[in-house]
């Protein structure tokens, strides 16, 4: 899914359950290093992109967004059992440029679930929108 442009920064108040992507640098989760602080810090200046969701899941969840802060992309992930709220679980790799982005997703070098090759390929559509 790529977001309309009036759709793609969020406020402070986001949430997952609030919005498309919602769960993207919410302070709630996570984890500390440098990266994901500078992110969180800067949270209502990322321009979400897109991504995709996994709806074949049951009790479960599995995002992927793609992310563009100062002018290099973001992977974000989300990703567990039906329990916690994605805010308290997310990932993020980069910075990248888009084809280091592009090469990344082929791989499959990213942390956490991997996508189905047809979300592979919707993600990939994302990071071409950019």
């Amino acid at each position: 899914m790529i977001l309309q442009l009036a759709d793609r920064f969020l406020t402070e108040d986001d949430r997952s359950y609030v919005r498309d992507f919602g769960w993207v640098a919410h302070p709630a989760g996570g984890y500390a290093n440098e990266v994901a602080k500078e992110l969180i810090a800067n949270r209502t200046k990322l321009e979400v992109i897109g991504g995709v969701t996994d709806d074949t899941l049951s009790y479960a969840y599995d995002e992927f967004a793609v992310v563009r802060y100062k002018r290099k992309l973001y992977l974000f992930e989300t990703s567990g059992c039906s329990c916690p709220d994605p805010t308290e679980t997310w990932t993020v790799a980069g910075p990248f440029t888009k084809a280091e982005l592009l090469k990344e997703i082929k791989s499959g070098n990213y942390g956490g679930y991997t996508l189905p090759k047809h979300l592979e390929e919707e993600l990939k559509r994302v990071v071409d929108a950019v």
